[in-house]
C-alpha cells in the first residue's frame, strides 16, 4: 500500500492530499544528532553503574543473598531502555508519512496515529537544512520554530502539545531538500489563500 492510499483513511471527504513524502534514513550518530544521543548513552551507562553497584551495596550491607528479580530489571532495564531510545526514534521515524493537505499539515505514522495541524492555525513556517547534504527540516508553527535542535526528533514522533493536548506544532523531519522545498511553495500557497485576516512568519 503506497503513501496516497494510506493517508485516504485518514482524511475528510472534502480533503485532498497536496504534497506528501517519507522521511529520509538519517543516523544516531550525525552530526546532528550525536551530542544528545552520547549524552543520553552516558547518562543510561552511568545509571547502569550507579543504580547495580547501589543495590549490590545493599544487599551486602544487609547480609541479602537472594536478588530481587524485580529491582534488577528496574536497575538494568531503565538504562537499557534508555540506551536505545534513539534508536526507537529512529524505527518510529522511518514509518512515517508526513504530508499537506488543502486544510492541515499532517504527520501520519503506520500505526494509524495522526498527528495534524489545521492550515487556520499556522502561525509561522520555518524550513532548514539537516546537517546531512540534500536533507532538510519543515519546522510548522511558532511552537516548533523555537524548540532547540535537540528536541526535533521527540517534537518529529510526538508533535508539540499544549496543556489540553492539542497539538501546537510538527516537524517534517529530514526529508529531501527539493521535497522540503515543494512543501514549503505549498504551505505558503495555502497560508496566501485562507480565509482569516491571521499572518503568518514564514523563514
Amino acid at each position: 500500500m503506497n503513501a496516497e492510499e494510506l493517508l485516504k483513511s485518514v482524511l475528510a471527504k472534502d480533503e485532498t492530499v497536496k504534497w506528501s513524502a517519507k522521511p529520509e534514513p538519517y543516523s544516531i550518530t550525525n552530526e546532528e544528532n550525536k551530542k544528545s544521543t552520547f549524552m543520553l548513552w552516558a547518562v543510561a551507562a552511568a545509571a547502569l553503574v550507579i543504580l547495580n553497584v547501589a543495590y549490590i551495596a545493599v544487599c551486602v550491607i544487609g547480609d541479602a543473598v537472594d536478588f530481587k528479580i524485580g529491582v534488577l530489571i528496574i536497575t538494568v532495564g531503565v538504562p537499557v531502555f534508555m540506551f536505545v531510545n534513539p534508536l526507537r526514534d529512529e524505527m518510529h521515524i522511518a514509518k512515517q508519512i508526513t504530508a499537506i493537505t488543502n486544510k492541515r499539515l499532517l504527520v501520519y505514522h503506520k500505526s494509524g496515529k495522526v498527528l495534524s495541524v489545521s492550515v487556520e492555525d499556522i502561525d509561522e513556517v520555518k524550513l532548514e537544512e539537516s546537517t546531512d547534504a540534500g536533507r532538510c527540516h519543515l519546522r510548522i508553527c511558532s511552537a516548533a520554530v523555537i524548540a532547540p535542535p535537540g528536541k526535533l526528533r521527540s517534537i518529529a514522533i510526538s508533535g508539540k502539545l499544549d496543556k489540553d493536548d492539542k497539538c501546537v506544532g510538527l516537524i517534517f523531519y529530514h526529508i529531501d531538500a527539493q521535497e522540503g522545498a515543494r512543501a514549503y511553495d505549498v504551505v505558503n500557497s495555502l497560508l496566501s489563500e485562507r480565509s482569516d485576516d491571521k499572518t503568518a512568519t514564514v523563514q
